[in-house]
């Protein structure tokens, strides 16, 4: 834009000089008025320049870009079967995420077990995977308006972004995943007495114990083998239960052919998804119609199981205003997140609108979030001191009378009314905020065989009680945050995000399982980990240019081209003035020839000099009269003309004035 407003002064400065320049040789016809060719040119050059720069500065961003960048967006397959570049960029995602690995280490589980002691947890880590993903199995649906995929997905460790010395065969003791199916199994099932004591001694003979050392890469990814499993996936088992008609002894058998956190997950992918391609409206471009097969999420109730219209957290619809509430679907976590816009900041060079997940995400005690609550089946009260309700507090609804109407205890603003019991409510106990239940198995349409919850890491959105029941937690509430996503204004394509997440198991006093009769109630993390996702930088670099470079450059030119078409304004008004000036000039010296008559020439004292208009009746110059005294020989021709003349007339210098 610099170098374009300096070529077009240099040109403009060329033509009003070439302008002025013929009009001071006489170049233009004796007719034409001098300076006016370099007026009009100036002037079609500034209005030319007026015109582009305001359609540069007005149309252009207003509708022209918006119209182009919404003829992008869609996700469209050219008939020769190869994609459009956005839609190259949503097959193989041009992402690179780090995840970071924390787990809590159990440092006196013996001591747990027999002495009924708070679990002490020393945090280790961080143990790094890079993940990549790719789409694949892509087939286009109802007239190419949706499309339908699954998303492969690659961990590889990488010891060099790793904690020191960090390895995968690592060992940590973590809470026994297996130990938590059984009493899920028993909190879920009625099972009779005979059949409880026949499973307590069957973890017994296996070695099974309430908590359990495994590597880290057999928790995470490669699975690790565990006698329990290995009892429940044997053909034995499997007969039986063919025999009993898909149950043992009236209990149903899990389905967990691997155990781990995310057992063979790696090099394949999560449930299928159907998603908006935005062919009909670029606005609704990514959105997710359908996962699993479902439009609804089947172990949530109400508000929570929707999920319809969110985006997978890499692509959203285009030009974000700062009133939109984006949906972020996790298959990790099982749900959706609501995202607010928090503030404006550039990221490596990108112009990015800043969403944050809603405070009360993890709080299922508040009204619109009820249909996360866990049922606590096994009716176990993990933190006794919440809520802290005060001494005054004293649950008597039957004393209230009519003051207990209306008043409802499901909900935590009344938690410590008298016509309330605090966390318990009928047959059930509430979770405190920042904890909320995991009902799947990470990425799969499968229910979680355990009791397992989500939280921030560390609990670091829940109430101090919470943090109490265990030693080694550090809650901080700007690292350990839920997240937050840096999204282009513009494109909608996500330039940043980081998420948070952290995996809890209880383990609780139970008297029909031997092994936890002296236990208290543990609510134990078992690990944590830290989502980093980065462009690759050709997709940086493709988002800067489309979304950066060229609105400023078309910005740049428009301010340029206004510039420019005052200047060639001002040199139009000088060329202007400059032959207005000439012209006055010329029109004297044309139109007016003062003479001296012949009358007056015998009266000296009272001659007068006046204009003579007809050329015919105009007297000779004094060098046409008397040609004699301005030969360069003669004695008076170092007089001036004026001088010459008077002498030889015997005029006075008084007849001139």
């Amino acid at each position: 834009a610099t170098m374009c407003s300096i070529l077009m002064c240099i040109l403009g400065s060329q033509i009003a000089a070439k302008g002025a320049a013929a009009a001071a040789a006489g170049k233009m016809a004796k007719k034409q008025r001098p300076g006016r060719c370099c007026t009009i040119t100036m002037i079609i050059l500034g209005v030319l320049l007026v015109v582009l720069g305001l359609l540069l500065l007005i149309p252009f961003p207003i509708s022209w870009y918006p119209a182009l960048v919404k003829s992008q967006i869609p996700l469209i397959e050219r008939k020769d079967g190869s994609y459009t570049k956005l839609t190259g960029f949503w097959q193989n995602l041009p992402q690179l995420a780090t995840y970071d690995f924390y787990f809590f280490n159990i440092t006196n589980m013996d001591e747990m077990i027999y002495e009924g002691a708070k679990a002490h947890l020393v945090e280790v880590g961080p143990y790094a995977y890079m993940e990549t993903e790719f789409k694949e199995g892509i087939q286009w649906m109802d007239d190419n308006m949706r499309v339908y995929y699954r998303s492969n997905k690659t961990w590889v460790f990488r010891p060099d972004l790793s904690c020191t010395g960090c390895m995968e065969d690592d060992v940590v003791t973590l809470p026994n995943a297996a130990y938590a199916t059984t009493l899920a199994l028993k909190a879920q099932n009625d099972m009779p007495p005979n059949v409880l004591r026949l499973l307590d001694l069957l973890l017994q003979a296996l070695g099974e114990n309430p908590m359990s050392s495994v590597t880290v890469g057999g928790i995470l990814f490669n699975a690790y083998d565990d006698p329990f499993l290995d009892l429940v996936n044997s053909n034995i088992t499997k007969l039986l239960v063919e025999l009993g008609g898909g149950t043992l002894g009236g209990v149903p058998v899990p389905d967990i052919p691997y155990m781990g956190y995310f057992p063979h997950y790696n090099h394949t992918n999560d449930e299928d998804y159907v998603v908006r391609t935005g062919q009909d409206d670029p606005m609704m471009a990514f959105q997710i119609e359908k996962w699993a097969g479902q439009d609804r999420l089947s172990w949530w109730s109400g508000e929570a199981a929707e999920f319809k219209g969110a985006g997978d957290g890499t692509f959203y619809k285009p030009f974000i205003e700062d009133d939109d509430v984006l949906m972020n679907f996790q298959s990790f976590a099982c749900r959706a997140y609501n995202m607010e816009v928090s503030h404006h900041e550039q990221w490596t060079g990108i112009d990015a609108t800043v969403f944050t997940f809603a405070e009360d995400s993890y709080d299922s005690n508040k009204e619109h979030n009820i249909g996360y609550r866990y049922e606590n089946l096994e009716y176990i009260d993990y933190f006794p001191d919440w809520p802290t309700c005060g001494p005054n507090h004293t649950y008597q609804p039957w004393a209230m009378g009519d003051k207990c109407v209306g008043v409802d205890c499901r909900f935590d603003v009344n938690f410590c009314s008298d016509c309330c019991d605090g966390s318990h409510y009928e047959r059930t106990i509430f979770m405190p905020p920042g904890i909320v239940p995991l009902r799947c198995l990470p990425g799969q349409n499968k229910r979680l065989p355990f009791a397992g919850f989500l939280s921030p890491p560390h609990f670091s959105s829940s109430p101090s009680q919470v943090h109490d029941m265990m030693v080694g937690l550090a809650p901080d509430p700007v690292k350990h945050e839920m997240g937050r996503w840096w999204i282009n204004t513009i494109t909608g394509g996500t330039v940043h995000a980081l998420f948070n997440m952290q995996l809890t198991i209880p383990i609780y006093n139970d008297e029909d399982f031997m092994l936890t009769t002296h236990m208290r109630n543990s609510f134990l993390p078992s690990f944590w980990t830290h989502i980093d996702a980065n462009l690759k930088p050709y997709a940086h670099d493709f988002i800067v240019l489309s979304a950066q470079t060229v609105p400023s450059v078309v910005l740049g030119l428009g301010i340029s081209f206004l510039i420019l078409a005052v200047i060639f304004f001002a040199i139009a008004f000088c060329c202007f003035r400059r032959g207005r000036k000439r012209e006055d000039e010329e029109e004297v010296f044309h139109t007016f020839t003062y003479n001296v008559s012949t009358e007056d020439e015998k009266k000296p004292a009272a001659v007068q000099i006046r204009p003579i208009a007809d050329a015919e009746q105009r007297r000779e110059s004094p060098a046409q009269k008397y040609p004699e005294l301005y030969e360069k020989e003669s004695p008076e021709s170092s007089l001036s003309w004026k001088s010459r003349t008077l002498q030889h007339e015997g005029a006075t210098e008084e007849a001139w004035s």
